[in-house]
Protein backbone atom coordinates (compact mmCIF):
# COMPACT_ATOMS: atom_id res chain seq x y z
CA UNK A 1 0.00 0.00 0.00
CA UNK A 2 1.19 3.19 -1.07
CA UNK A 3 1.46 6.30 1.67
CA UNK A 4 -0.54 9.07 0.68
CA UNK A 5 1.74 12.01 -0.46
CA UNK A 6 0.39 14.49 2.63
CA UNK A 7 2.84 17.56 0.85
CA UNK A 8 -0.11 17.25 -2.00
CA UNK A 9 -2.57 20.21 -1.46
CA UNK A 10 -4.77 17.12 -3.90
CA UNK A 11 -4.52 15.39 -0.40
CA UNK A 12 -5.56 17.95 1.74
CA UNK A 13 -8.67 18.83 -0.90
CA UNK A 14 -10.22 15.69 -0.53
CA UNK A 15 -10.55 15.91 3.17
CA UNK A 16 -13.25 18.92 3.40
CA UNK A 17 -15.79 16.82 5.02
CA UNK A 18 -14.11 15.95 8.05
CA UNK A 19 -12.40 19.48 8.12
CA UNK A 20 -15.94 20.97 7.84
CA UNK A 21 -16.27 19.43 11.37
CA UNK A 22 -13.81 20.75 13.36
CA UNK A 23 -16.21 23.72 15.43
CA UNK A 24 -13.29 24.29 18.13
CA UNK A 25 -11.78 28.14 17.70
CA UNK A 26 -9.41 27.54 15.88
CA UNK A 27 -6.15 29.67 14.80
CA UNK A 28 -4.59 29.63 11.08
CA UNK A 29 -1.07 31.25 10.98
CA UNK A 30 1.24 30.46 8.04
CA UNK A 31 4.42 31.55 6.77
CA UNK A 32 3.59 33.54 4.05
CA UNK A 33 6.95 32.54 2.44
CA UNK A 34 6.97 28.97 2.56
CA UNK A 35 8.35 27.18 -0.36
CA UNK A 36 6.46 23.83 0.39
CA UNK A 37 3.05 24.85 1.61
CA UNK A 38 1.97 28.08 -0.32
CA UNK A 39 -0.02 30.51 1.74
CA UNK A 40 -3.15 29.76 -0.69
CA UNK A 41 -3.47 26.66 1.50
CA UNK A 42 -3.57 29.01 4.34
CA UNK A 43 -7.19 30.67 2.84
CA UNK A 44 -8.10 27.20 2.17
CA UNK A 45 -8.45 26.11 5.72
CA UNK A 46 -10.00 29.39 7.11
CA UNK A 47 -12.94 28.67 4.23
CA UNK A 48 -13.46 25.50 4.77
CA UNK A 49 -13.32 24.86 9.29
CA UNK A 50 -16.04 26.96 10.69
CA UNK A 51 -14.39 27.19 13.86
CA UNK A 52 -11.66 29.27 11.97
CA UNK A 53 -11.38 32.81 13.84
CA UNK A 54 -8.52 34.34 13.25
CA UNK A 55 -5.95 33.64 10.06
CA UNK A 56 -2.88 35.19 10.09
CA UNK A 57 -0.06 35.22 7.31
CA UNK A 58 3.62 35.98 8.81
CA UNK A 59 5.73 37.76 5.93
CA UNK A 60 8.81 36.67 5.41
CA UNK A 61 7.98 33.51 7.84
CA UNK A 62 8.71 30.01 6.28
CA UNK A 63 8.14 26.23 7.69
CA UNK A 64 9.42 26.43 10.51
CA UNK A 65 7.87 29.52 11.48
CA UNK A 66 6.66 28.67 14.78
CA UNK A 67 10.33 28.68 16.04
CA UNK A 68 11.67 31.09 13.64
CA UNK A 69 9.05 33.90 14.77
CA UNK A 70 8.21 32.61 18.33
CA UNK A 71 7.46 36.23 19.39
CA UNK A 72 4.73 36.84 16.74
CA UNK A 73 3.74 33.10 16.67
CA UNK A 74 2.99 33.53 20.56
CA UNK A 75 1.30 37.39 20.74
CA UNK A 76 -1.36 35.54 17.95
CA UNK A 77 -2.09 32.38 20.12
CA UNK A 78 -2.71 35.06 23.23
CA UNK A 79 -5.29 36.56 20.69
CA UNK A 80 -6.83 33.59 19.94
CA UNK A 81 -7.28 32.64 23.73
CA UNK A 82 -8.20 36.05 25.08
CA UNK A 83 -11.46 35.72 22.83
Amino acid sequence: MALPNVLSFKFFATRPAKLRNLTVPTLIIWGASDNLFPVTWSRWLANTIPGTKLRVDVPHARLYMPAEHAAEFNAERRILWQR
